[in-house]
């Protein structure tokens, strides 16, 4: 049981500075665009990581371009980018918002007339739409009549 002991402290020292590593990207994540800049310093003192640790963390985000910033390691702040989006690109989001509430609408719609327990691209046998598929073109190569398919 000592001879685990060193372990068990290594694991979790590893495991507490990844929870520390990861609550910061996800706070850049979330808050980035409430700030115009954000100070390094503060970061480290928030997450308890050294001020290496977090300008490290920033750069791989900015430069995998998973964060809209520059670092600025003059003054040590991180500074955020607002991204202006042009009418087509605005138009074209809301109308992508307004099509993915289209499509919850239906399959409440779909959920309350067929039941709740069914997605309707699956079967009560558990297989998928693509054996449905299957099963309607046998049908009609036979000349049953269907009343049409979902979803094609």
């Amino acid at each position: 049981m000592l001879t685990y002991s060193p372990i068990r402290r290594f694991l979790s020292a590893y495991l507490s500075r990844r929870i520390q590593e990861q609550g910061l990207r996800t706070y850049l994540f979330a808050c980035a665009s409430q700030y115009s800049t954000l100070s390094l310093s503060l970061l480290s003192r928030t997450f308890s990581l050294s001020l290496r640790v977090v300008t490290s963390i920033v750069s791989k985000m900015i430069w995998n371009e998973e964060l809209q910033a520059s670092l600025d390691q003059s003054s040590g702040v991180i500074v955020f980018h607002r991204i202006q989006l042009t009418p087509p690109q605005q138009l074209a989001q809301t109308i992508a918002e307004k099509i993915g509430n289209m499509v919850e609408q239906n399959e409440k719609i779909l959920d309350s007339k067929f039941g709740s327990n069914n997605v309707w691209s699956d079967r009560l046998d558990g297989t998928k739409g693509e054996k449905r598929g299957e099963q309607l073109q046998e049908r009609r190569g036979r000349g049953e009549r269907t009343r049409g398919t979902r979803g094609k």
